[in-house]
């Protein structure tokens, strides 16, 4: 009887034969009770190129992931051995796998019988490499894991980063390399910088065209515009559109505001405008300065824009673009 956990893992309990957790590499007729174990898919082949049906290892935790790296084998690494004498076993234990090399790479497993500490050790199936195998390593305890340090792939279950695409939220993807150019969109994994508020944190921007911050028809008061958040840029271009201006003259001032008192002060003001047209308000720092026009200022986080009217009656509108 064959069970799975939530993430996936099968989960055998104990079939004809018996089993114990001590190996990895057993067959699915030798799997213990509610052990977590991986398919390998057959396992390291034979010599003759058939799998050799080692087809589980146990799911391994962080801490055993460190790793016993290029131990020597003395004797014992040539084709057909059935075991090795290795210079050193520290955290060798029955059943493990061991990468081999030296010769052409291959992974071969210590049989349940070995017994910690002897520097003989028994493989499960012979070394199959026709080049002689001069090192192996294996996995091992280690208070940190791996630290930093490069991984055994034993034992380690397969997660992928999946992204959707946000054009068609049926399609799923798995997030291609950096190595070429010309990628789809869809198969590229968007990350921000994030910069501290102090309270929480914002995504970064680029350059943003607001919508209508005003729109005024027919208006003869002071029109504020809601209060503008800036998130990182550094300025800004002001675009005033005025359609209808009757009877007087309306200034635009752009404030900034103060988070500790909630009082508003002007950061840059246009001269008295009487006639309809087009006209922008520039603030950015080292931008050259023209009274009424530009002023080579910093925007701050909290801003908005102030249309005053002195005896008009006006329509138009306030945008801007926020520049970086």
């Amino acid at each position: 009887m064959s069970n799975y956990d939530s993430a996936g893992n099968l989960l055998v309990t104990v079939a004809a034969g018996g089993g114990n957790a001590t190996s990895d590499g057993m067959s699915a007729a030798n799997t213990p009770a509610e052990a977590t174990v991986l398919y390998s898919a057959g396992g390291p082949p034979l010599a003759s190129g058939v799998p050799s049906q080692l087809s589980y290892d146990r799911q391994r935790s962080f801490q055993a992931k460190s790793k016993q790296a290029s131990v020597s084998i003395i004797s014992g690494g040539t084709t057909g051995s059935s075991s090795l004498v290795l210079a050193s076993v520290a955290g060798l234990m029955p059943g493990m796998p061991l990468l081999l090399g030296g010769g052409t790479a291959e992974v071969v497993y210590v049989t349940s019988s070995y017994v910690p500490g002897n520097t003989t050790v028994p493989l499960q199936s012979p070394i199959v490499s026709a080049t002689t195998q001069t090192a192996a390593s294996w996995d091992m305890w280690g208070l940190y894991g791996p630290s930093g340090n490069s991984m055994l792939p034993f034992g380690l279950s397969v997660g992928l980063i999946a992204i959707q695409d946000q054009n068609s939220p049926g399609n799923v993807n798995i997030p291609t390399s950096g190595t070429a150019d010309s990628v789809s969109g869809a198969k590229v994994l968007e990350t921000t910088i994030g910069y501290y508020n102090g309270a929480n944190v914002d995504r970064a921007r680029g350059n943003i065209d607001t919508a209508a911050i005003i729109t005024a028809v027919g208006v003869t008061t002071t029109q504020n515009s809601p209060d503008q958040i800036n998130f990182n840029a550094r300025g800004l271009k002001l675009v005033v559109n005025v359609t209808a201006i009757s009877g007087g003259s309306l200034v635009v001032a752009i404030q900034g505001k103060d988070a500790a008192s909630g009082t508003y002060w002007t950061l840059l003001a246009s001269v008295a405008v009487s006639t309809t047209g087009t006209f922008t308000l520039t603030l950015y720092p080292g931008v050259a300065v023209t009274a009424n026009v530009s002023a080579s200022d910093i925007l701050t986080r909290t801003w908005r824009v102030q249309v005053t009217p002195t005896g008009a009656t006006a329509s138009y509108t306030v945008g801007a673009s926020v520049i970086l």
